[in-house]
């Protein structure tokens, strides 16, 4: 990963985050179960494939992505999602919860090195 694909993934992954949270939390109903899951499914996609296109990472990128993924997701709820839904949103529990789907599917679905050279060496 170098830091071209770190900033242009972040604010991809950022603006769609966004669009994403507030269609969602804003217009759809979050309590029905199929919405819901359909809300967590979309963000784990949006998330996936945009670290897969930032090529092989090893554990200590893979870790500084989430971190810098998971700072800057706080800022712009802050600053940009929460003033289209307003501030009760982060009295929701599935609010929240993006915050962990987002990590957990790019942590496991992120191109491995280990995984690349094995592949390399066949």
């Amino acid at each position: 990963m170098d830091i071209k694909s770190l900033v242009v993934g972040t604010f991809v992954s950022q603006v769609l985050f966004v669009f994403t949270k507030v269609i969602f939390l804003n217009y759809l109903n979050l309590e029905n179960t199929i919405i819901s899951g359909l809300f967590f499914v979309l963000l784990a996609v949006i998330s996936i494939a945009i670290v897969r296109r930032m090529g092989i990472l090893n554990l200590f990128e893979l870790l500084f992505l989430l971190g810098v993924w998971l700072v800057f997701s706080l800022v712009v709820d802050l600053l940009i999602t929460s003033s289209f839904t307003g501030r009760e949103v982060y009295a929701h529990l599935s609010f929240w919860a993006t915050y962990l789907v987002i990590l957990l599917a790019v942590f496991i679905f992120h191109k491995k090195s280990h995984v690349e050279a094995r592949k390399a060496r066949q």
